[in-house]
């Protein structure tokens, strides 16, 4: 069974309106599968669910912008361009191409629950840890 229902993701988290309810069983099946291997596969207790159901929510809303092929492989672009509007980024390489598998508000929301996994990299002076 799901984490997450298509009824939290589009009235309650209020989900992205591109996921349409016959393609969020794919995604809510990849988002949760990146979000349990976040935090390890630990059993999330009661008090914690709805937090680990937006980290859920946040990966699926990622794969719908930027592709869930691209994302599950790390193959995000460096640079995108929408009508007049050209975004570059800073230069990911293969290796930092990884690190865009995972949603940063997914991070965020798992952050204070202590589920996190202790060895997710870090943003630091030095680069990623």
């Amino acid at each position: 069974m799901a984490a997450v229902t298509y009824d939290f993701y589009a009235n309650i988290y209020h989900g992205d309106p591109a996921v349409t309810e016959a393609a969020f069983p794919r995604l809510e099946a990849r988002a949760e599968d990146a979000v349990n291997a976040l935090i390890r596969f630990r059993a999330v207790p009661a008090q914690l669910e709805k937090q680990y159901q937006k980290a859920i929510c946040a990966q699926i809303d990622y794969y719908a912008i930027y592709g869930i092929e691209a994302a599950s492989a790390g193959l995000m672009e460096n640079s995108f361009t929408v009508g007049k509007v050209s975004v570059t980024g800073g230069g990911a390489s293969a290796r930092s191409g990884g690190a865009s598998m995972i949603s940063p508000q997914a991070v965020s929301y798992l952050e204070q629950t202590g589920l996190l996994n202790p060895a997710v990299p870090v943003a630091g002076a030095r680069g990623w840890w």
